[in-house]
């Protein structure tokens, strides 16, 4: 079917109306597209922007993340520092202000504890007082007897004699001022009047005197020994004693020099005391030091130095206490002196002591078990009662008591092969817990158990010794009980003027203290031994010789 031309052109215009509409759309589409395209750049800009800004902010996310990681790690650090610190401030002050003793109430046998718990004590069934003289025999000690009557002799109501009755002694204690006098010597001469006429030959008296041309006797040189050294009265007080009792101007540089001319004397005395210890049955030394300042008059400088003090075992029959003098602490001089000793040494942690023990292989060290335990009691002491309970220091501190009860047994033994067989059958268990349970401990560093486990770790072989020796003791309290009179003088005369005099005391202090120790009297032992230096043998004046003990045992 065929259009007409009407029709044809008719149908052209609206194909291009059609057209024409479908230009002006896809213009509107295009424009849109355009648009779409515009926004969608701009949408990725700001994703990309986004992202951006999101990636930054992560970074300074996990940057505030690990710096709030870092200061919780610090807030944890200072926290366990307070803690260490505070518990090491609690055994510092339980150290100073808590008493020194190391009892501390642990329980060792339970059963045994709690039966002495459920003991009741009668209130009502109180045992008599007693006093520290009851057992005093007062009677052998008297020098005077005083009777005290009643002034009354007649009866104030019938006039009649009165009659005896009863009487009742007691005792008292006077105080008489000790003798010190002065004697007039006169020495005369004598001559033969009937021979030598020629040339008058005179006969002079001997001289016997110990210090002769001096006013100081045996003694007078013992009074000032005793009183000084062990009494720890100072020269200066005796100057002013001397001046009032006797009217006499001795002053401190005159009993000074008297001290040192006794000590030279004595000197004999303390070198074979030296090598009595040397070579003692025993074959233990116990070692300790202490300081001594000494003031130099040159440039009035102070100088630090030692006094080192030695003793031997508690089983050795010659009892003696030490003291020697040098400028420092330096190990050498007691090397030289121990040069060629062969035994064991007991003593405490110093380094020195591991050098000497280096330097001659015959030395043997045993370490004191009191300075481990000190430790480990300190922080115990510094817990409550419940957390003691569960504290790993109490389990050590358990094990080491039941060591120290083991040797109270020991010290009443006398054979030392029943000695060895005591502490392997029953102390050698205990090191052995001992050992188990300081290897499995794992406190924190830096506290004051991680302290004490490091000290007992480092000293642990050289703990073990009395394990093969008899004669050894768990402690070094035998030295540190001889250092403490020497402390306490040192309290007194405070420094020595000089190193001249820090050796002559400790000459004089080893004598009496070692004098003290066997229970002589000390003043009639020196003025004997000064007076007889010269003429008896020295073994006889040794402080520990039975001569000497049989005659001036005090009583």
């Amino acid at each position: 079917m065929f259009m007409n031309l009407e029709q044809a052109l008719k149908r052209i215009a609206e194909l291009e109306q059609e057209s024409n509409k479908l230009k002006n759309e896809s213009n509107i589409l295009k424009n849109e597209s355009k648009n779409l395209k515009s926004e969608n750049k701009k949408l990725e800009n700001e994703n990309n922007k986004l992202e951006h800004e999101s990636k930054k902010n992560i970074k300074e996310y996990e940057a505030i993340r690990l710096e709030l990681f870092e200061l919780n790690l610090a807030h944890q650090k200072v926290l366990l520092e307070l803690l260490l610190v505070k518990e090491k401030h609690q055994v510092e002050r339980i150290r100073r202000f808590v008493p020194k003793t190391e009892k501390i109430n642990i329980m060792i046998n339970e059963p045994e504890a709690v039966i002495k718990e459920n003991k009741v004590s009668n209130p009502i069934a109180k045992a008599p007082r007693r006093s520290i003289f009851d057992k005093v025999d007062f009677e052998r000690l008297v020098t005077e007897t005083r009777f005290i009557d009643a002034d009354e002799d007649d009866c104030p109501t019938c006039h009649s004699s009165l009659v005896f009755t009863s009487e009742k002694s007691r005792y008292q204690v006077e105080a008489i001022t000790s003798e010190i006098k002065v004697v007039k010597l006169i020495k005369r001469t004598k001559k033969c009047p009937l021979c030598n006429k020629t040339d008058h030959k005179l006969y002079y008296p001997l001289a016997h005197e110990v210090f002769a041309g001096s006013i100081l006797t045996p003694s007078f040189a013992s009074y000032i020994a005793y009183h000084k050294y062990e009494l720890g009265i100072p020269f200066h007080h005796l100057q002013t004693h001397f001046n009032q009792t006797l009217g006499l101007p001795i002053s401190k540089s005159n009993m000074a020099d008297y001290m040192a001319k006794t000590a030279n004397l004595l000197a004999p005395i303390f070198h074979t005391m030296k090598e009595d210890l040397l070579h003692n049955e025993t074959k233990v030394i116990h070692a300790d030091e202490t300081t001594l300042v000494v003031s130099k008059s040159s440039d009035l400088a102070r100088k630090k130095s030692y006094v080192y003090v030695f003793t031997p075992s508690f089983f050795e029959s010659k009892q003696m206490q030490l003291y020697e003098f040098h400028e420092t602490r330096k190990i050498d001089p007691i090397s030289s002196w121990l040069a060629h000793y062969e035994g064991y040494l007991v003593c405490d942690d110093y380094p020195g002591y591991d050098k000497l023990a280096s330097t001659n292989k015959g030395i043997t060290l045993q370490k004191c078990w009191a300075h481990v335990r000190r430790p480990f009691a300190d922080i115990v002491k510094s817990l409550d009662q419940n957390q003691r309970a569960t504290s790993e220091a109490s389990k050590v501190l358990n094990l080491i008591s039941i060591l120290f009860d083991i040797e109270k047994d020991i010290f009443k033994q006398k054979d030392k092969r029943l000695i060895l067989e005591i502490r392997n059958k029953r102390s050698l268990p205990i090191i052995n817990k001992l050992r188990l349970k300081l290897d499995s401990l794992n406190p924190k560093p830096s506290s004051s158990l991680a302290s004490a486990v490091n000290y007992a770790n480092k000293n642990w072989n050289n703990l073990l010794s009395f394990l093969s020796h008899p004669y050894l003791e768990l402690t070094n309290n035998r030295a540190e009980r001889a250092v403490k009179p020497f402390v306490v003088q040192r309290k007194v005369f405070q420094t020595s003027g000089s190193y001249a005099g820090a050796r002559y005391t400790t000459v004089l202090f080893s004598i009496i203290r070692s004098a003290v120790i066997n229970g002589l009297d000390v003043q009639k032992y020196l003025t004997y031994v000064i007076t007889n230096i010269n003429i008896e043998p020295l073994e006889t004046l040794l402080p520990y010789s039975g001569k000497m003990i049989k005659r001036f045992k005090s009583t």
